[in-house]
């Protein structure tokens, strides 16, 4: 007779995601991209340039957002539950989109 194995919970073969992950990136790219264009062009001077003026607004906007994806996907985690999954930075499949968060109920999906 053979000694019964523990059955072990299964473990949940969806990733939820990391809400922002995908505009946290695109502020960190431009915000290198930027320092790295600086630096080459001002060797001596770079560091200085870059101590003394702001990202564009154009970078600025992409930590704004991410910021917000960030706090929204935080809260929308702890009202998860049971019934309630909660998926963060989607990929739209053949495009550069994404979806920032979906909400699973049984009353339906939920596009955020």
């Amino acid at each position: 007779m053979r000694a019964e194995r523990a059955s072990k919970p299964p473990t949940d073969p969806i990733d939820a995601g990391t809400p922002g992950a995908s505009a946290r990136r695109e502020y960190e790219r431009r915000q290198a991209k930027r320092e790295t264009r600086i630096r080459k062009n001002h060797p001596k001077l770079g560091g200085l340039i870059l101590a003394m003026t702001d990202d564009p607004q154009s970078t600025t906007a992409w930590d704004t957002g991410a910021i917000g994806e960030e706090r929204l996907g935080q809260r929308l985690n702890e009202l998860s539950s049971d019934t309630m999954r909660v998926l963060h930075d989607r990929r739209n499949p053949g495009t550069r989109a994404n979806i920032d968060h979906i909400a699973v109920t049984p009353t339906g999906i939920h596009v955020i």
